[in-house]
């Protein structure tokens, strides 16, 4: 990730953005995840966290309303290739429904309150094959603990649009989110339909002392990036940013089946011929 540096750039500009490869060495063989990814990162100061939601909101239907505007017979290919929800004609319909939409905005206890319930509820769903069904995880969904692939998916079924999960535990973020000071920090994933988390990003700890204290609890060692705290030092302001996977952006605009089928020579866990 270019996350650190490009706090110190952004210092100076305001706001900055890079579009690069990144590499995750996480033994995760699914159809969502890739060893080697295009990464889309941005970070802007003089910002809240709603400022972040609202810019991540509107850049996304941005997205999704310009590809729809300039590749309509890619569309009209893809709609006899791909399989969308059964109500809708076609993908390039469903991704029109979800411009009407506001994302939905919750916390991540919440969140896994909003589960727990459900399960005490016995709510149904629909699965697969299109059967109604009684909800079941196969990890249960636990306060304080990160949400797994079938938690993603349910919230944005049962939302029925993008969600943003914020404000997530501490232990288990990154060390240079702002803390709250509940034991969360200003976070959050976006969660897509289709594919998941889409985006992962916070508001940054510009607090010396606060940043500093983090580091330390989390047993971290600071002189490698004692350069990124002192900037703490030099004049620092609020500012927040996030990360994208681009080639996972590609796979939820197509609905491909796999995020290998975007990406011309995909690098993945076990996977690596060049």
């Amino acid at each position: 990730s270019s996350q650190l540096p490009l706090e110190a750039i952004a210092m100076g500009t305001g706001s900055v953005y890079t579009c690069q490869k990144s590499f995750r060495a996480e033994k995760s063989d699914t159809n969502k995840h890739l060893a080697e990814f295009l990464h889309i990162e941005y970070e802007q100061y003089f910002i809240t966290l709603e400022d972040l939601l609202d810019f991540t909101e509107r850049y996304i239907k941005h997205i999704i309303k310009t590809v729809l505007e300039r590749c309509q017979e890619q569309y009209t290919f893809l709609n006899g290739k791909a399989t969308s929800p059964p109500e809708f004609h076609g993908h390039a319909e469903y991704l029109k429904t979800l411009l009407t939409k506001p994302f939905k905005r919750i916390k991540h206890e919440d969140a896994i309150q909003v589960m727990q319930q459900d399960l005490r509820d016995k709510v149904k769903r629909v699965n697969a094959q299109g059967k109604e069904v009684k909800l079941k995880f196969k990890e249960k969904p636990m306060s304080g603990e990160d949400l797994g692939s079938e938690h993603e998916k349910y919230l944005v079924e049962k939302f029925g649009t993008f969600v943003f999960v914020t404000h997530w535990p501490s232990k288990i973020k990154s060390f240079y989110m702002k803390q709250v000071g509940d034991g969360t920090c200003e976070s959050f994933d976006l969660l897509a339909p289709l594919v998941g988390e889409l985006f992962g990003g916070s508001m940054r700890e510009w607090r010396y002392d606060v940043l500093e204290a983090e580091m330390k609890s989390k047993n971290m060692d600071m002189a490698p990036l004692q350069w990124f705290v002192d900037l703490r030092k030099d004049g620092t302001a609020p500012h927040g940013g996030w990360g994208m996977g681009f080639d996972r952006l590609v796979m939820f605009l197509t609905n491909a089946n796999s995020v290998r089928d975007v990406v011309p020579y995909p690098v993945y866990y076990g996977h690596c011929p060049y």
